[in-house]
């Protein structure tokens, strides 16, 4: 465990609701981020917004978020060998004229070059938003060097990987939808754990986005509650555990695959004749029984010792 944190507490009072403003830091950053804590502190307040309800992902009950009462959600949770459980979901007023999203992932291999966020704002995300959007135009790119560089100081740090790149950055775009002009704001990030010097600095990659739309003459109105939105969404623990323990039965079966495939008998007696192949036992044959999973729940990557 690390130092504690510093805190500072806040009471404020907004006409007549009190509330508390909590920011928290590690000591040794505590200098370096000062002054964002400050300005953040200084600038907070309570946003008038319509009532609010919770909502339950209905298909798996992976996540939870708040959103406005009224609102439709819309959603799948993806499983791919890149990305073994993340959330594509929208939700969206009841007219459409406002809403927030997250993306599926992008997963790119080296056929493809890193490409940092706020360059990705003008090629791939572009073209994605303009299949729902037609004509869309990106406007502006904020990118947010310090928020990469502490991912990517992480990745060094738990040794996943020794030239990580890591971007973020927000983007506007500016577009027509049902005649009304509308503003989409993005958050984008891409990531890459290694940049492998022996491929020129390719290797594979991701790329995430999620963001708020809604009509320009409202935009400022509405951005908070449909970030807020997204800043809600909290993964069920329920649900992250299950997803843990089906990696680690996974990861068991893979393993025992490999030891059939490697057994010696294949490579000593290939190509001989039947009769002179070892006699194999149904125990040599059947799948074991899943063992417990180690208290830290990781295998090790190692086969079964049946």
């Amino acid at each position: 465990m690390g130092a504690p944190l510093l805190e500072r507490w806040i009471c404020r009072r907004q006409g007549r609701v009190n509330y508390i403003l909590v920011a928290l830091v590690r000591p040794e950053r505590a200098a370096q981020f000062q002054a964002d804590i400050d300005a953040a502190l200084a600038s907070a307040h309570l946003i008038a917004g319509p009532p609010v309800e919770l909502f339950l992902e209905p298909t798996e009950n992976a996540y939870r978020m708040l959103m406005p009462q009224g609102w439709r959600w819309e959603g799948r949770v993806i499983r791919t060998a890149m990305a073994p459980g993340v959330f594509e979901w929208k939700v969206q007023a009841p007219d459409g004229s406002a809403g927030a999203f997250n993306a599926a992932p992008v997963n790119l291999n080296i056929m493809y070059p890193y490409t940092p966020a706020a360059a990705c704002a003008g090629t791939l995300v572009l073209q994605g938003l303009q299949q729902q959007v037609p004509g869309l135009q990106l406007e502006s790119v904020q990118e947010f060097p310090r928020v990469g560089a502490n991912f990517a100081e992480g990745i060094r740090m738990m040794g996943l990987g020794a030239n990580p790149q890591v971007h973020k950055a927000r983007a506007d775009y500016l577009g027509t939808a049902g005649g009304v002009p509308i503003r989409l704001r993005v958050d984008i990030g891409t990531f890459m754990l290694d940049a492998s010097p022996l491929l020129g600095g390719r290797g594979n990659w991701a790329l995430f986005a999620s963001g708020t739309w809604a009509p320009v003459a409202r935009f400022d109105e509405l951005y908070p509650i449909c970030r807020s939105i997204v800043a809600s969404i909290a993964t069920d623990p329920d649900w992250k555990q299950r997803q843990t323990e089906e990696v680690y039965l996974d990861r068991y079966w893979r393993a025992w695959h490999r030891r059939m495939n490697d057994y010696k008998f294949i490579e000593d007696y290939l190509g001989r004749s039947y009769n002179d192949m070892p006699q194999l036992h149904d125990s040599d044959l059947t799948p074991p029984s899943v063992p417990p999973r180690p208290p830290d729940g990781d295998d090790g990557g190692q086969p079964p010792n049946n």
